[in-house]
């Protein structure tokens, strides 16, 4: 596995993999109806403004945000994320927003903002599930967010996500309810002092 800098080419397949993760690895915490709510299993398009996820939209934050996709470069890792592909499949993708004006200011006081990040999505393929895609992803993040004097990253961690965000060092804030296309989902606030680990 290899990390590469954003590339939109790579989008359909991030877009993918995302739905895929949500339904198939997160089914034990989040029942259809909120994996669906979550993460409906339809295609966006560019044209179709109701999508619900538009492309042009992820390509916005994307590139607004400090993204790294992990990319497999071993034959056995490419096969068992996409068979039909090969090597060079998305296995995973991550993104840090270091400015103020998003996710950060959602979940922390004005006087922790100074110094805050983002971690807006971490995502590992749903066949590649604790074989150290979300560790590397996050590692090259916080180091990005380091050598930018950022000292805390806060996120918003799904029920499942919660246990590895402990793992790479996240403490809970507080639990957390998200409402998407009327259905309440639970998740958790949570925090990593960068200065300490």
């Amino acid at each position: 596995m290899h990390l590469i800098p954003y590339d939109r080419s790579y989008l359909p397949a991030i877009f993918k993999l995302f739905i895929n993760t949500v339904h198939y690895a997160c089914d034990q915490e989040y029942s259809l109806a909120e994996r669906l709510a979550w993460a409906p299993n339809l295609a966006p398009t560019t044209q179709n403004p109701y999508a619900p996820y538009a492309l042009d939209a992820w390509h916005q934050g994307f590139s607004h945000n400090y993204t790294l996709l992990a990319i497999s470069d071993h034959a056995d890792q490419a096969d068992q994320a996409d068979q039909a592909v090969g090597l060079n499949v998305l296995i995973g993708f991550g993104d840090l927003e270091l400015h103020s004006d998003g996710g950060a200011n959602k979940i922390a006081t004005s006087e922790q903002l100074t110094n805050a990040a983002y971690l807006d999505h971490l995502f590992a393929h749903e066949a590649l599930q604790h074989n150290g895609i979300g560790s590397a992803i996050c590692k090259a993040l916080f180091a990005y967010g380091r050598e930018h004097g950022i000292q805390q990253v806060y996120t918003h961690a799904s029920l499942t996500a919660r246990p590895f965000m402990e793992r790479v060092g996240f403490e809970v804030v507080r639990p957390n309810e998200v409402e998407r296309r009327g259905i309440t989902l639970k998740n958790f606030v949570m925090c990593k002092n960068l200065k300490c680990n």
